[in-house]
């Protein structure tokens, strides 16, 4: 029996017990990214408002509208209609990036209005925008007439603000005069978003990316060399980049960066609509 341990098999044992610590360490590696957020906004003057008055006669029957929500801070002492208001449409609230987004920019004065929008089917692209563009365009004209009625605004003026990943970029919204431009954070990039974004006949109207500069585990981020090929000459017009060196894909470190280069944008932007 004493001579039974030398006939396993150690190089299969040692395989197993490397892929198990290898596991282990991945399994460490995502919790502490998950862990290091808070769940819920912290801040006690950041509240949500429901938007339950606001009524919206949609044309497209394969458009479904899930909620219309107001996030802002009430402040004392302080008017309490903001002249910046965000809209961001189709997105995932529960991202923990976003939510934080969310809390900092309230927080600074900002007014975010969530639109929950689903579509019936599966459509992309130039049929996407042809199907739901003037629709999307009717819903928000109606939630910022209803904000105002509500007093949560006191301009109709907004931007937009994609972190979605969608390649849609609403091109139905660029004639609205009302829209001063959209920030795209990490968006996908091919070839089809450079006829979709250089169409801007409005030179108050900018779109502008922020990319990280690596992606998920410190891999090139792919869509950054996409826009970098397909915008040559970008921050020369209608098109601005930003770019966050050293940081990945969930921004983990770099979330004040973030924060502050969105607040520099729409600080831009209200000086131009001040002019």
């Amino acid at each position: 029996m004493s001579f039974e341990i030398f006939r396993l098999d150690w190089i299969l044992i040692d395989t197993v017990i490397i892929i198990l610590l290898i596991l282990l360490l991945i399994s460490v590696k995502i919790f502490k990214e998950m862990s290091r957020w808070r769940y819920s906004i912290s801040n006690e003057k950041v509240k949500r408002f429901p938007l339950k008055n606001c009524k919206v006669d949609l044309t497209n029957p394969n458009l479904v509208l899930k909620k219309y929500e107001v996030i802002k801070s009430i402040f004392e002492n302080r008017e309490e209609s903001s002249k910046t208001v965000i809209i961001m449409i189709d997105i995932n609230v529960k991202r923990k990036l976003l939510r934080n987004l969310i809390e900092g920019l309230t927080s600074y004065g900002i007014v975010i209005i969530i639109l929950g929008i689903k579509y019936k089917f599966n459509i992309k692209g130039d049929i996407l925008e042809r199907t739901l563009g003037e629709d999307i365009r009717k819903v928000i004209s109606a939630v910022l007439y209803q904000s105002k009625q509500e007093k949560f605004i006191s301009s109709s003026h907004y931007m937009l603000m994609n972190y979605s990943e969608s390649r849609l970029f609403y091109r139905s919204l660029f004639t609205d005069e009302n829209h001063f431009g959209t920030i795209s954070i990490n968006p996908k990039i091919n070839k089809t978003v450079k006829s979709k974004s250089i169409d801007i006949s409005d030179p108050r109207f900018k779109v502008y990316y922020i990319f990280s500069k690596k992606s998920y585990f410190g891999f090139t981020n792919n869509n950054l060399k996409r826009f970098l090929r397909e915008f040559p000459h970008y921050n020369k017009g209608d098109i601005q980049l930003s770019i966050i060196e050293n940081s990945r894909k969930s921004f983990k470190y770099y979330e004040t960066i973030l924060l502050g280069i969105i607040i520099s944008i729409i600080e831009s932007t209200n000086l131009k609509k001040q002019s």
